[in-house]
């Protein structure tokens, strides 16, 4: 365990009475226990020389502060403290480590699948939508709004212009309207569902394309 929480507040209300050797020799035992992530060695000179307690004072301090904070079993002086960081600490880095071996699994198979040429999910097509992303809905397509005085309003005035443009086509080339009457309506179809501003350019572009078809006299 390469780091841990050090709770000032907590450490300082339980190590007021003790003296400034005992504090800073329950600092090092603590640091041995994360360090090793188990209970501290039961042998005394060895645990002593870990750190670095060499005079008699402390020594003895080592020795009070073992029987004071820490708990004496057949493994080695247990912390109950100590042991609850250790827990969550594995569980975190057990947790982490999934998700990190989970992770490189997921790049390695896309590297691989770059390198056979086979298209990622963002790449692959389904009925021409990524399938990383959501169908369009009704929700999300864009209706024309329709002009002042409502939607019959509107109605009535494209129906007009469209019988006078017409009216004026058969009038200036009979002959060119009628051999064009399936492409006409075709196209008169779709300029009936675009929004009403817009109907003069269309009825614009259809003069010249008439116009051009009547001086080259075929018209399809």
């Amino acid at each position: 365990m390469n780091y841990y929480n050090h709770h000032i507040g907590d450490f300082d209300r339980a190590t007021r009475h003790l003296t400034r050797i005992e504090r800073s020799i329950y600092r090092d035992l603590l640091d041995v226990y994360y360090d090793t992530e188990q209970p501290l060695t039961l042998d005394l000179p060895a645990l002593c020389r870990k750190i670095i307690a060499r005079t008699n004072e402390e020594v003895t301090a080592v020795e009070q502060t073992l029987n004071e904070f820490f708990t004496k079993t057949p493994t080695g002086w247990y912390h109950a403290r100590c042991e609850e960081e250790l827990d969550a600490y594995r569980t975190s880095t057990s947790q982490k480590s999934i998700a990190g071996k989970a992770s490189a699994a997921k790049r390695a198979e896309k590297r691989q699948r770059a390198l056979d040429g086979i298209p990622t999910d963002v790449e692959r097509p389904s009925n021409g939508t990524p399938t990383n992303q959501e169908p369009i809905t009704n929700n999300q397509i864009e209706t024309p709004l329709p002009p002042s005085g409502g939607i019959r309003a509107s109605t009535r005035k494209m129906q007009t212009t469209l019988q006078g443009f017409i009216d004026d086509c058969k009038a200036k080339d009979e002959r060119a309207f009628h051999g064009s009457t399936s492409k006409l309506f075709l196209i008169l179809f779709t300029a009936t569902r675009m929004q009403t501003q817009k109907l003069a350019e269309v009825l614009n572009a259809l003069r010249l394309l008439l116009s051009h078809n009547n001086q080259q006299r075929d018209f399809q």
